[in-house]
């Protein structure tokens, strides 16, 4: 769904309640594409709240468009997926750790509602082991994606342990897609060296 002014420095659309209006209008466009796509999922993302006085409010919008985006893409098959985004990069992203993403699946209870698990974010907030965390949470990941820290970069250029994480993925019970994510060095062709040590 689209993020509005998110990636130019601005708060976004899913959680700002003066924007409701923008992000349904959203919602419908992206139904149109995924009647065409078939996606596997969408994502939400939470966008920013630069006014702490309105965070509740803020927090009450995005799981209203939650449940407003989950009406419109479960009957296509398509999940609902949200992530969380690191505090050093986007210091005012609502929505910062797994913790909080757990949180919010539990608030909504709704089976094609999971989480887009970043494992760059996750890993720069230093809050948890990402190994661990999928396999005792795979079941409510609907899409995982990745980039070396610290300055997300292809792997094995920074202080990630690959071979963990892969392996931790393989044996869960995880059944979606593992994305890419990250800044090459150089050009993206040699940036996927590291697809030859898997």
């Amino acid at each position: 769904v689209a993020a509005d002014d998110l990636l130019q420095g601005g708060e976004g659309l899913a959680a700002v309640p003066e924007k409701q209006a923008d992000f349904k209008r959203a919602v419908a466009e992206a139904v149109a594409y995924a009647n065409i796509l078939q996606p596997d999922a969408i994502n939400i993302l939470a966008g920013c709240c630069f006014n702490p006085s309105r965070l509740t409010a803020y927090e009450a919008t995005f799981k209203d468009n939650l449940r407003y985006a989950l009406e419109h893409f479960s009957p296509l098959g398509t999940n609902t997926v949200f992530e969380a985004i690191n505090t050093v990069d986007m210091p005012d992203f609502m929505v910062s750790s797994s913790q909080h993403m757990l949180a919010l699946l539990a608030k909504i209870n709704h089976p094609k509602l999971l989480m887009q698990y970043d494992c760059y974010h996750m890993q720069t907030m230093q809050e948890e082991n990402l190994a661990d965390f999928i396999a005792r949470h795979a079941h409510q990941i609907g899409h995982i994606q990745f980039a070396d820290c610290p300055h997300r970069h292809e792997p094995n250029t920074g202080d990630m342990d690959y071979s963990l994480l892969f392996n931790a993925i393989k044996d869960s019970n995880y059944q979606g897609w593992v994305g890419a994510e990250y800044k090459p060095l150089h050009n993206t062709l040699a940036s996927l060296e590291w697809l030859r040590n898997i």
